[in-house]
Protein backbone atom coordinates (compact mmCIF):
# COMPACT_ATOMS: atom_id res chain seq x y z
CA UNK A 1 0.00 0.00 0.00
CA UNK A 2 3.32 2.06 -0.39
CA UNK A 3 1.20 3.70 -3.71
CA UNK A 4 -1.49 5.03 -1.88
CA UNK A 5 -1.55 8.19 -0.11
CA UNK A 6 -4.73 9.00 1.90
CA UNK A 7 -5.16 12.82 3.37
CA UNK A 8 -7.54 14.32 5.25
CA UNK A 9 -8.88 16.75 7.62
CA UNK A 10 -8.88 14.62 10.98
CA UNK A 11 -7.09 15.49 13.99
CA UNK A 12 -5.46 11.97 14.14
CA UNK A 13 -4.50 11.72 10.99
CA UNK A 14 -0.62 12.91 10.02
CA UNK A 15 -0.77 17.02 9.81
CA UNK A 16 1.46 16.34 6.88
CA UNK A 17 -1.35 14.49 5.38
CA UNK A 18 -3.89 17.44 6.26
CA UNK A 19 -5.43 18.87 2.28
CA UNK A 20 -4.49 22.03 2.31
CA UNK A 21 -3.91 23.58 -1.34
CA UNK A 22 0.02 23.18 -1.01
CA UNK A 23 -0.22 19.88 0.06
CA UNK A 24 -2.51 18.54 -2.20
CA UNK A 25 -0.30 19.93 -4.68
CA UNK A 26 2.62 18.67 -3.34
CA UNK A 27 0.90 14.82 -3.19
CA UNK A 28 -0.46 15.65 -7.18
CA UNK A 29 3.17 16.62 -8.15
CA UNK A 30 4.78 13.13 -6.24
CA UNK A 31 1.94 11.47 -8.02
CA UNK A 32 2.98 12.32 -11.53
CA UNK A 33 7.02 12.82 -11.02
CA UNK A 34 8.96 10.35 -12.82
CA UNK A 35 5.59 8.25 -13.80
CA UNK A 36 6.81 4.82 -15.23
CA UNK A 37 5.10 3.98 -18.20
CA UNK A 38 2.04 1.82 -18.75
CA UNK A 39 0.77 2.54 -14.74
CA UNK A 40 -2.61 3.50 -14.21
CA UNK A 41 -3.10 6.71 -11.85
CA UNK A 42 -6.57 7.60 -9.43
CA UNK A 43 -6.81 11.19 -7.94
CA UNK A 44 -9.94 11.29 -5.73
CA UNK A 45 -11.15 14.46 -4.13
CA UNK A 46 -14.01 14.80 -1.79
CA UNK A 47 -14.63 18.54 -0.55
CA UNK A 48 -15.60 21.40 -1.97
CA UNK A 49 -15.39 23.49 -5.09
CA UNK A 50 -16.67 26.72 -6.28
CA UNK A 51 -16.83 28.53 -9.64
CA UNK A 52 -15.40 32.20 -10.64
CA UNK A 53 -15.04 34.22 -13.22
CA UNK A 54 -11.73 33.48 -15.49
CA UNK A 55 -9.77 36.66 -13.74
CA UNK A 56 -6.44 36.77 -14.69
CA UNK A 57 -6.01 34.85 -17.86
CA UNK A 58 -8.77 33.45 -21.08
CA UNK A 59 -9.99 30.34 -19.02
CA UNK A 60 -10.30 26.85 -20.73
CA UNK A 61 -14.38 27.41 -20.73
CA UNK A 62 -16.69 28.50 -23.10
CA UNK A 63 -18.23 30.02 -20.44
CA UNK A 64 -15.49 32.20 -19.32
CA UNK A 65 -15.50 30.91 -15.90
CA UNK A 66 -12.99 28.48 -13.88
CA UNK A 67 -13.67 25.79 -11.21
CA UNK A 68 -11.48 25.23 -8.25
CA UNK A 69 -11.55 22.61 -5.59
CA UNK A 70 -10.58 24.41 -1.76
CA UNK A 71 -8.36 22.73 0.55
CA UNK A 72 -9.01 22.18 3.82
CA UNK A 73 -7.34 25.50 4.53
CA UNK A 74 -9.62 27.30 2.54
CA UNK A 75 -7.35 28.34 -0.31
CA UNK A 76 -8.59 27.27 -4.16
CA UNK A 77 -6.89 25.23 -6.57
CA UNK A 78 -8.03 26.28 -10.06
CA UNK A 79 -8.99 23.81 -12.33
CA UNK A 80 -6.11 24.88 -14.85
CA UNK A 81 -3.15 24.38 -11.97
CA UNK A 82 -5.03 20.84 -11.11
CA UNK A 83 -4.83 20.25 -15.11
CA UNK A 84 -1.52 21.51 -15.75
CA UNK A 85 0.06 19.78 -12.66
CA UNK A 86 -2.19 15.97 -12.95
CA UNK A 87 -2.85 15.61 -16.59
CA UNK A 88 -0.02 17.71 -18.52
CA UNK A 89 2.41 15.63 -16.75
CA UNK A 90 0.81 12.20 -17.52
CA UNK A 91 -0.12 12.97 -20.99
CA UNK A 92 3.80 12.15 -21.73
CA UNK A 93 4.17 8.94 -19.92
CA UNK A 94 3.36 5.76 -22.66
CA UNK A 95 0.49 3.43 -21.61
CA UNK A 96 -0.54 5.95 -19.00
CA UNK A 97 -4.08 6.29 -17.67
CA UNK A 98 -5.57 9.09 -15.38
CA UNK A 99 -9.25 8.56 -13.73
CA UNK A 100 -9.94 11.04 -11.39
CA UNK A 101 -12.92 11.08 -9.20
CA UNK A 102 -14.14 14.51 -8.09
CA UNK A 103 -17.19 14.33 -5.24
CA UNK A 104 -17.94 17.93 -5.44
CA UNK A 105 -20.10 20.51 -6.85
CA UNK A 106 -19.08 22.21 -9.94
CA UNK A 107 -16.92 18.77 -10.67
CA UNK A 108 -17.82 18.57 -14.41
CA UNK A 109 -15.01 21.12 -16.04
CA UNK A 110 -12.69 20.82 -12.89
CA UNK A 111 -9.71 19.21 -15.13
CA UNK A 112 -10.71 21.04 -17.82
CA UNK A 113 -11.47 18.57 -20.29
Amino acid sequence: MDDITLMMDDKDHPEHLWPTRSKILHQIDQLTSDAPEDCHFFFYFSGHALEEEGLDRASMRADGRDGEIVGADGKPILDYILHDRLVTPLQNVKGSTLFALFDCCHSESLLGM
